[in-house]
């Protein structure tokens, strides 16, 4: 499991946005806007707003699960991790 620095992880992460389908897209800013961490619109793009509300929500997710997020499979995890919580 390759093992990302802090710079390299939002880089993957937008590479990982680039990969979903545009409502999943949508799906990921509304749940970083409800946590606060995106106040952008809900444009399905990648752009800073965006990568700042990543970084937030990894922040966040390491700080509620004591998982350090920085392979794909974690990312994606924490992905999964909050999308459930909307459901």
């Amino acid at each position: 499991d390759h093992i990302f620095d802090d710079a390299e992880r939002i880089r993957v992460s937008g590479l990982l946005f680039e990969r979903l389908e545009f409502d999943q897209k949508r799906v990921v800013q509304y749940i970083l806007n409800q946590y606060g961490f995106y106040t952008g619109s809900i444009d399905g793009a990648w752009g800073p707003n965006t990568e700042r509300g990543v970084a937030l929500l990894i922040e966040q997710y390491e700080s509620d699960t004591s998982i350090d997020a920085r392979s794909v499979d974690q990312l994606v995890q924490m992905l999964v991790f909050y999308a459930n919580k909307f459901q």
